[in-house]
């Protein structure tokens, strides 16, 4: 009876596996620009609260290579809110090694493992994470000083079974390049020797990238059915055997390197160099179907926004800014840049709430896009581009927008004592060392820091007094710098009350008037 209640379940595991996977046409991926560089953005490790990931983006932490020139690939990290990933930022490790990144994860959520080296050498570290504290603990070398010498690329730890799953190429013990090896814990907790996982996993060409989603292994291999590129498959394990590798179907897989495929909950993220990424390998996502028994409203769903960003006269491609606003709160989640080459951007929003999206760029009015998609049903996608309208700012002069200033000034019926001119809003960006790190145009200037609930408002510091002679003219003047100068468009005017109210006053090119922002009014 035991025996028949274990191929039963095995048969649905795999029944529900073919589903998720058959089901190609409702599956997307998605390019997370937002998150990817124009260099190397690959090997992920997904959390329930966040994910890292491997770049060797200029980093200016850990320099570069004096051998090639190029810069150490280092670990970056992007919190989750609401499944939304925020702007990545470096997660900074010891100083000792100065080239890191993501080797793998494990059934266990607290642990991290770490690949540093270079070249022929590699060596996997392991990290438990202090969830609610600064610091994690301290990196642990898993490996004894004779397995420490075989370069080793991606692992996957899986403390339920006691194993170690590696990816490495050890003397003549390989049947093509680099394979996939397993290693047991003996009883003083040390790793055995690696075992060669057979030649149904392994292939005559390189393996790379271990995970495992319960019985079923997903890796990329080179061998197999593909064809010289990197593909993703996916095997499962019954008494101790491995099923003949599956080739994952679209959207996993391209014509092209496909690898790192991890999965938390039921997004799934992988690793591709496939046309219409931000560099060389991109990280991408795609959203699984919920098959569990749930009511409707609980389904995930997303809603794909995906476009280029153009001049309106000549349809050239511009780097443009979009605001992620909620169109209920009017509340900043994030910022994102199109790419700097095409103007491609690519969004993934979650699909119960509504949304505005500003695009914007140096020299162009603004343009405010709203998405109506809380009544969504299923995943949606939208690809439609936005052209943006070019403005002769140079035209534009000190006195035009002093008068247009004082004008609106003149309607608030509220004494006001004070301007300030703010630069950002962000939930995510919590301190000025963060905000500088994104913005290092603004370096010359004071900044100061409001917070107000869950936002963090970033302002320059200096004060224009509504006593002073200037003051209209001091403070236009300095909005505009950091518009036209500094390249942040949607800086804004803050006008302070002797009731503690904020009045946020925006510039508009189009009307070349002066308007109260609503929402903060």
């Amino acid at each position: 009876m035991h025996c028949k209640s274990i191929i039963v379940g095995f048969l649905l595991s795999l029944l529900c596996l073919q589903m998720s996977y058959s089901q190609k046409d409702s599956l997307q991926a998605v390019c997370l620009a937002h998150l990817n560089s124009s260099e190397n953005d690959h090997s992920i490790w997904a959390g329930k609260d966040f994910i890292l990931f491997t770049s060797d983006r200029n980093s200016h932490f850990a320099g570069k290579n004096p051998e090639n020139g190029l810069y150490y690939e280092q670990i970056y990290i992007s919190e989750k809110h609401q499944q939304y990933l925020t702007k990545p930022r470096l997660k900074k490790f010891s100083l000792a090694r100065n080239h890191y990144g993501i080797a793998g994860q494990s059934d266990n959520p607290s642990v991290v493992l770490l690949y540093t080296g270079q070249d022929e050498e590699g060596e996997i570290l392991l990290i438990r994470v202090n969830e609610g504290k600064k610091r994690w603990k301290a990196q642990k070398i898993l490996f004894s000083p004779e397995m420490q010498k075989i370069r080793k690329t991606s692992a996957f730890l899986n403390e339920k079974t006691g194993e170690l799953f590696i990816c490495a190429e050890i003397g003549d013990d390989t049947f093509g390049g680099s394979d996939i090896y397993i290693l047991t814990q003996n009883e003083k907790n040390k790793w055995a020797n690696p075992v060669n996982a057979g030649n149904v996993l392994n292939s005559v060409g390189n393996e790379e990238g271990v995970f495992m989603w319960g019985d079923t292994l997903f890796f990329a291999s080179t061998g197999h059915q593909s064809a010289a590129s990197f593909n993703i498959y996916y095997s499962v394990r019954e008494n101790g055997k491995w099923s003949e590798p599956v080739l994952l179907p679209e959207p996993f897989n391209s014509p092209w390197n496909d690898l790192y495929y991890v999965r938390c909950e039921n997004d799934v993220y992988f690793s591709s160099d496939r046309p219409g990424g931000s560099g060389e390998f991109d990280i991408y996502t795609v959203a699984m179907p919920v098959f569990q028994q749930v009511p409707e409203v609980a389904q995930l769903y997303f809603y794909k926004r995906t476009g280029e960003s153009l001049d309106n006269n000549n349809a050239s491609p511009l780097k443009s800014k979009i605001l992620i606003i909620e169109a209920e709160t009017d509340e900043i989640i994030d910022s994102v840049f199109t790419d700097e080459k095409d103007g491609s951007f690519q969004l993934k929003l979650p699909g119960s709430k509504n949304y505005k999206l500003v695009f914007s760029a140096a020299g162009y009015d603004s343009f405010t896009e709203v998405l109506m998609i809380s009544e969504l049903k299923m995943d949606s996608m939208l690809n439609k581009n936005v052209q943006l309208q070019k403005t002769p700012v140079e035209v534009i002069e000190v006195n035009e927008q002093v008068e247009a200033f004082s004008k609106l000034i003149s309607t608030i019926s509220d004494r006001i004592i004070y301007y300030q001119v703010q630069v950002g809003a962000f939930r995510y960006i919590k301190n000025i060392r963060e905000f500088r790190s994104k913005y290092a145009q603004l370096d010359d200037e004071t900044l100061i820091c409001e917070q107000e609930g869950d936002i963090y408002k970033y302002l320059i510091s200096q004060k224009f007094y509504e006593k002073d002679a200037d003051c209209y003219s001091m403070t236009t003047t300095l909005q505009m710098k950091v518009i036209l100068q500094y390249d942040i468009q949607d800086a804004f005017i803050v006008a302070y009350t002797d009731q503690d109210k904020r009045i946020a006053i925006i510039w508009s090119f189009s009307e070349r008037i002066y308007k109260i922002l609503n929402s903060e009014y």
